[in-house]
């Protein structure tokens, strides 16, 4: 059995959701930066640094005559720039871009676009395709006729799930709401075994019933 914290067994929708009564479902979807990120590699830092001690042994054996030539102008442009000046260019260079580097490792190990981690070690799943099930699974309802889904990746805190759902006219907001919250734990929690931050942020748009007495009909403006 996997044990859940109190406040994601049932999550209060008062206290995580907003009901959008202003009709129309107006809002616009939720937009996230959409590049994907590669999934981590325990091999690749290895490989690249094998990689290039072949491409050295191959330059080795197989450099012409002008390309030696070039890599010994270039020794001696060194030898002649070997001084205090030259050197803290070079450091000031060089630590450019490392910092440069790690910049980019910290944004891609971080960023909320980040590959998913399953439970048990079964691997990684998409944002896009975490978000895609939501939406599928919300659009099964017959009370709802679209639904915008986003989801962010916090690493070890969890996920962040926001969604706007458009309902029909005749849904009843307070079970579709509540509907809403099971989907999101069915998956997150029993299937895919990810723990979320907190309750889903999810907003129901629906358009007002216009009753009118029998026997009359609408007049335009």
């Amino acid at each position: 059995m996997t044990f859940l914290p109190t406040f994601l067994r049932r999550p209060a929708p008062h206290a995580t959701t907003r009901i959008d009564d202003a009709g129309g479902g107006g809002l616009g979807a939720v937009r996230l930066p959409s590049p994907r990120l590669a999934r981590a590699h325990p091999y690749r830092l290895p490989s690249l640094v094998a990689l290039l001690c072949v491409a050295a042994i191959a330059a080795t054996w197989l450099a012409s005559a002008e390309v030696i030539a070039a890599l010994r102008d270039a020794v001696a442009w060194l030898e002649a720039r070997d001084t205090v000046q030259g050197r803290a260019f070079a450091s000031v260079g060089l630590a450019a871009l490392g910092a440069l580097g790690v910049v980019l490792a910290w944004g891609r190990t971080t960023s909320p676009r980040r590959p998913v981690q399953l439970a048990g070690g079964r691997g990684t799943i998409e944002v896009d395709e975490v978000t895609g099930r939501l939406r599928a699974m919300l659009l099964e309802r017959p009370d709802v006729r679209g639904a915008r889904v986003a989801v962010e990746n916090r690493q070890r805190r969890g996920v962040l799930v926001v969604a706007e759902v458009d309902v029909t006219p005749d849904a009843r907001l307070r079970e579709t709401l509540e509907a809403a919250h099971g989907l999101a734990e069915r998956l997150f929690h029993e299937q895919l075994g990810v723990r979320m931050i907190a309750a889903p942020a999810i907003e129901l748009h629906y358009e007002e019933l216009e009753l009118r007495p029998a026997g009359t009909r609408a007049t335009s403006a």
